[in-house]
C-alpha cells in the first residue's frame, strides 16, 4: 500500500513476467482481455478524486498470469477455486479468464464484510459458486447474486454421519495406568 506501482513492477515483475509471456502467447486475446478488465477496475475502483490507478488489481492480474502458466502447463486442471472472497479471488477470477477454467470461491468473514458491494456482486456474477459459512454471509451474499449461486456450507464435522471412534484407555508398558497416554 505504500509503495507506487512502478516500485513494486520494479521488485516483482522479474518474478511474474516469464509466466506472463507464456499465457500471452498461449491466449493472447484472453491475456488481453483480462489485462484490459484488470486496467478498467484499476482506474473505475480508484479512491475518488484519484487521478492514478489502483494497482492491486494490476498486481493481482499479474499474480493470476503466473497462477495460469502453472495451471496451463499442468493441463489437467478442470476447476479453480480461491480460499476467501477478496484479492484471492480476484486472483483466481483473473487466472479463470486467462484460462478459461471455471472458477469458484470461499466467502469466511472479514473477507465478505470488508469487501465493497460492487467487488462482491462483480465476482459472484462471474463465478460457477461461492461457498459461505455462517446463514447471515449466506443471506448478505445471496442479496447480491443469483439466489443458488451461493451455497451455505457449515464448518465442522457431521458426527450423526462420522461418529469418533469408542474411547479407549491406553496403558504404557510398565507405566502407570492412570497416566495419560497421547496415541498419534
Amino acid at each position: 500500500s505504500g509503495t507506487s506501482l512502478a516500485g513494486w513492477l520494479q521488485r516483482n515483475l522479474p518474478v511474474f513476467w516469464r509466466a506472463n509471456a507464456e499465457v500471452v502467447r498461449r491466449h493472447p486475446l484472453r491475456y488481453l482481455r483480462t489485462l484490459a478488465a484488470a486496467l478498467a477496475m484499476s482506474w473505475r475502483y480508484r479512491p475518488s478524486g484519484e487521478a492514478r490507478l489502483r494497482k492491486v488489481f494490476i498486481k493481482e492480474f499479474l499474480q493470476a498470469g503466473w497462477i495460469a502458466q502453472a495451471v496451463l502447463r499442468e493441463g489437467d486442471v478442470s476447476h479453480l477455486h480461491g480460499h476467501f472472497c477478496h484479492g484471492v479471488a480476484t486472483i483466481t477470477w483473473f487466472a479463470s479468464r486467462l484460462t478459461g477454467i471455471p472458477f469458484s470461491f470461499t466467502a469466511h468473514a472479514k473477507d465478505i464484510w470488508t469487501s465493497s458491494a460492487w467487488e462482491k456482486r462483480e465476482k459472484l456474477e462471474a463465478c460457477d459458486f461461492a461457498v459461505t459459512c455462517t446463514r447471515a454471509n449466506l443471506e448478505h451474499l445471496r442479496a447480491l447474486a443469483p439466489e443458488e449461486r451461493v451455497q451455505l456450507v457449515y464448518h465442522g464435522i457431521d458426527l450423526a454421519r462420522f461418529p469418533p471412534p469408542p474411547p479407549f484407555v491406553a496403558v504404557r508398558d510398565g507405566g502407570d495406568p492412570a497416566e495419560p497416554v497421547i496415541i498419534l
